[in-house]
């Protein structure tokens, strides 16, 4: 990747997608599904961990790598990788709460890696161009809010008004998508017999940093 291009798309456009930038082995596959047993997570299985070192290296290393962390460190200096999450979503009779289009309620920069090929109904990440910069506006207006509950950051239930259709993110497996968490986004609506298996990593410096940043 060319770090300059990655950074005028991140800064420009909120995220940047590079397409089957990985080869996911079957081995990697494999220790991703043996992660996945959190059956609490509502549209399938998960794993999450604030302790990225405790993942296999086989794993963290396609959402956590020393190229990854200097384009978010161009951006955010000090930041480091906090959280790991790999999910695998297959129930469509719920909604969790990705499945609305949103920005984050607590900013972070996130590495995405599809671990399986997502096609339409695969419940791709889904983006809106460029509103990471509105997003913050709206995070910021509800930073000083004592409950994190009812920060509202939900575009269809809570901006009616600022409503529009995001573009979705089909690609193979090994794709990458590096993106800021203000900007509109959503995933993981899938159809009958459908899937989507993914790995992620959030960065930041530190809960300041995500409130007022």
């Amino acid at each position: 990747m060319n770090t300059q291009n990655v950074l005028n798309e991140l800064r420009t456009n909120g995220y940047f997608v590079s397409k089957e930038h990985f080869s996911i082995k079957d081995s990697t596959l494999t220790l991703a599904e043996n992660l996945t047993n959190d059956e609490s997570y509502k549209v399938g299985r998960a794993h999450r961990t604030s302790t990225p070192e405790q993942v296999n290296g086989e794993l963290v290393s396609l959402v956590s790598n020393s190229e990854i962390e200097e384009i978010f460190k161009s951006i955010v200096p000090g930041i480091t990788c906090q959280d790991i999450f790999i999910t695998h979503e297959y129930k469509n009779d719920l909604m969790e709460r990705n499945n609305w289009l949103h920005f984050d309620r607590l900013r972070c920069l996130k590495a995405m890696v599809y671990l399986t090929d997502v096609e339409e109904g695969c419940g791709a990440l889904s983006l809106v161009p460029g509103s990471h910069k509105q997003g913050k506006e709206l995070r910021h207006n509800f930073k000083e809010a004592e409950s994190y509950e009812k920060k509202p950051n939900r575009i269809e239930l809570d901006y009616p008004e600022l409503m529009t259709a995001p573009i979705p993110i089909y690609a193979g497996a090994g794709t990458l998508i590096l993106f800021d968490t203000d900007i509109f986004h959503k995933g993981g609506d899938v159809a009958d017999n459908k899937e989507r298996k993914i790995i992620r990593s959030h960065w930041y410096p530190d809960f300041e940093w995500r409130v007022n940043s």
